[in-house]
């Protein structure tokens, strides 16, 4: 019985170091998309606050708006790393060393990449072109964009839905 004790302790002992890296381990993803894009926002509400929820501060997601030339730029100068004759749209998202693009591949793909980055002991930032300054002004509390829509935006998402539950809700009133 002592022997088991011990053995168990050991194995504790010998488990924390590797506990700590894998820990303090973080993969950053890089993502571009348009307001007004249905796809980009069904990523944004389902799954990036899933992964928020699971991986926490190991996974930081930078949101950039493409309808800013600078980031619309930085979108394709991105696209251009990865393969040179593409023409991204969005949603497109990096990390580590994968570039998806859509929301099926986004959404299907993204867990199992996250988890073998971090297997590995993370991936800090994609390797984009110029993409330096957008993470030094990163910060992670700061709410996502998704957020920041204004009630207009929020509507265009889906037309035909808030159309119909607006004139139930006055129905109702």
């Amino acid at each position: 019985m002592k022997l088991r004790i011990k053995v168990f302790i050991l194995l504790l002992f010998l488990m924390l170091p590797a506990a700590s890296v894998f820990g303090s381990a973080t993969v950053g993803i890089v993502f571009f998309y348009s307001p007004g894009c249905n796809h980009c926002h069904e990523v944004m509400d389902t799954t990036f606050p899933y992964l928020r929820s699971h991986y926490g501060e190991k996974l930081p997601i930078l949101e950039l708006d493409t309808e800013q030339d600078d980031n619309y730029e930085l979108l394709q100068a991105a696209v251009r790393s990865f393969d040179p004759d593409l023409t991204a749209g969005t949603p497109a998202l990096f990390i580590g060393e994968h570039f998806m693009l859509g929301t099926d591949e986004i959404m299907l793909d993204l867990p199992g990449i996250i988890d073998s980055y971090l297997a590995q002991g993370g991936f800090p930032w994609p390797d984009i072109p110029n993409i330096g300054r957008m993470v030094a002004s990163f910060n992670p509390d700061k709410a996502p964009a998704s957020a920041h829509l204004r009630l207009s935006q929020r509507f265009k998402r889906d037309p035909l839905g808030n159309t119909i539950a607006l004139i139930v809700l006055i129905f109702l009133a």
